[in-house]
């Protein structure tokens, strides 16, 4: 198995996504050997695996609290 773990911007795609393209790491790029991504850096916590494009993402978002809004 090999692990990718990845501390960038997650391109998103929609009104009011994230970061813009340019400053973000596209999904895309992550090579097809790859078998899981592990994506830090982006605070959302999105604690399924996300299976894009083939590709399996896990996103365990921010170790601290940084909102007190219940999403």
């Amino acid at each position: 198995m090999t692990i990718f773990v990845l501390h960038q911007n997650r391109y998103k795609k929609g009104f009011r996504a994230g970061a813009p393209q340019v400053s973000s790491f596209m999904i895309r790029n992550i090579p097809e050997w790859i078998n899981l991504t592990i994506w830090g850096h982006e605070h959302e916590a999105i604690y399924k695996v996300d299976y894009e494009i083939d590709r399996c993402i896990f996103q365990p978002g921010s170790t601290v609290l940084t909102s007190y809004i219940d999403a």
